[in-house]
């Protein structure tokens, strides 16, 4: 996603949550997300999906291990 449709997602969303939630959510809400076990498998043919998980695919094929471990479990 470029920098300025980014952008103008979270300005819809805060505008939406604010229309939604007078008293609007706060900011860490957010950020995070409860955690699902296991993580289900991405469908490669789900409708709309089709050419993000291209890209994706694509994306992750060129990494090195290294490069794949550190985007997985972080660095440092």
């Amino acid at each position: 996603m470029q920098p300025k449709h980014a952008a103008c997602w979270l300005l819809l969303i805060q505008a939406q949550s604010s229309l939604a939630n007078p008293l609007q959510l706060e900011k860490r809400a957010l950020t995070t997300s409860d955690p699902f076990y296991p993580s289900p498998w991405m469908d490669p043919v789900a409708i709309g999906w089709e050419e993000a998980y291209q890209k994706a695919k694509d994306f992750v094929s060129q990494l090195t291990l290294m490069e794949k471990v550190n985007l997985t479990t972080g660095v440092g």
